[in-house]
Order: structure tokens, then C-alpha cells, then sequence
């Protein structure tokens, strides 16, 4: 109702064609249908549409059987759990496994490496402060 009232105030006359002299066609375009599953603007023959009335009907054959279940999910495989020894031996393994490396670190420190609250004022030497280039205005 909103277009065809501004079309109106516009100039607008009904029976003739839009555009500046009113030239335009008249009536809209008419779209071709498409009743069926082929292309487009293809016209089937026939022997096409009966043959494809006769596939919707059909079952569609899958390109293998389907396999049973017990086969699609097999039973879970248990673990067997490791001995305490077995377990000590892994737990310690892996405790000692960058002990030297820790070390090394340790000895090339000349102060001795501690966690504390800093107060306002401390001097932290073991890092850097670079400015943001961030213009702030």
C-alpha cells in the first residue's frame, strides 16, 4: 500500500508503463514453470519422465550390505593395570628425566631463585619493560 501510494505521488498513472515518459511495459514478465525435476528449460521426452516415475518408485541399491553392529562397534579392550613397582619405577623415571638440566639452570644463577610479593619500590632485575607503540590520546 506504501509503494503504490508513492508511486502515485510520483506521477504514477495505472495502465501505463513505468520509467520518465511513462514508456515502460505495462504488465510484468512472465516466468516459465518448471513441473518437474529435469534442468531448466529442458523438455524431457517421453520415455525420460516414465523413467524417472519408475526410479522414484524403486528402492535405491546401496553399493554394499551393511555390516552387523558386533562388527561397526567392536567390545572394548581392557588394560591391564601396572604393578606399584612398575608404577614407582615410571613415577620416579619421569621425575629424574630433566633433573640435570634443572641443575644447570640452578648453578648458572648468581642469586638464589625465590618467589615473594613485591612492594612498591622493588627493583626487579630479571626482566624488561618495552612501551607499547600504542599512540594514546
Amino acid at each position: 500500500v506504501m509503494v503504490a501510494s508513492e508511486m502515485l505521488k510520483n506521477g504514477f498513472e495505472p495502465g501505463r508503463g513505468l520509467g520518465a515518459r511513462l514508456h515502460g511495459i505495462v504488465e510484468p514478465i512472465q516466468l516459465p514453470g518448471q513441473n518437474n525435476t529435469f534442468g531448466l528449460g529442458y523438455e524431457p521426452t517421453p520415455k525420460e519422465v516414465s523413467e524417472a516415475r519408475l526410479k522414484k518408485k524403486s528402492d535405491i541399491v546401496l553399493p554394499q550390505p551393511i555390516p552387523p553392529l558386533s562388527q561397526s562397534f567392536p567390545k572394548t579392550v581392557t588394560i591391564h593395570e601396572l604393578d606399584e613397582d612398575a608404577e614407582d619405577d615410571l613415577v620416579e623415571g619421569i621425575r629424574n628425566l630433566f633433573l640435570a638440566d634443572c641443575n644447570m639452570i640452578l648453578n648458572d644463577c648468581t642469586e638464589t631463585p625465590t618467589i615473594w610479593d613485591a612492594a612498591p619500590g622493588d627493583v626487579l632485575n630479571n626482566w624488561t619493560c618495552t612501551p607499547s607503540p600504542v599512540r594514546r590520546e
